[in-house]
């Protein structure tokens, strides 16, 4: 596939596939010494093939990932900080001498935050877009 860019010049997209499988090896590969040239450019252009494929179904199976890591990190977070603001806001807002928001929330959200971590880690959503 290819494109222009921004210079009018073509360059090659990286193409899209559903799984990554291999493409068909050069089967008229012919060694005598007048046919070393090219054998050996079909073998190249069999590699770069081969290497755009799969670059292109890494970028593209990176995208669903990156987003449910991002969200399960975020999620994380989030809950963990509201875990440790809970305590506070009870002690401060109380009525009478009982808080107005039991600390026993705060464990909750904390769990709700190992959860999320959980699920990343075992799932594989931030590892599998990072590297």
């Amino acid at each position: 596939m290819t494109k222009n860019n921004e210079s009018g010049k073509k360059s090659k997209t990286l193409p899209v596939v559903q799984n990554l499988r291999s493409l068909t090896f050069p089967s008229q590969l012919d060694w005598s010494p007048n046919q070393i040239a090219a054998s050996l450019e079909s073998v190249y252009e069999f590699v770069n093939n081969e290497c755009r494929e799969a670059i292109g179904w890494y970028y593209h199976k990176k995208r669903s990932k990156k987003f449910l890591g991002v969200f399960l990190r975020i999620g994380a977070i989030f809950a963990a900080a509201v875990a440790g603001v809970i305590p506070i806001i009870g002690e401060i807002f109380k009525e009478g001498d009982v808080p107005l928001i039991s600390p026993a929330w705060s464990t909750i959200f904390l769990a709700i935050a190992a959860v999320l971590v959980a699920l990343d880690q075992f799932g594989g959503a931030t590892s599998g877009w990072v590297r």
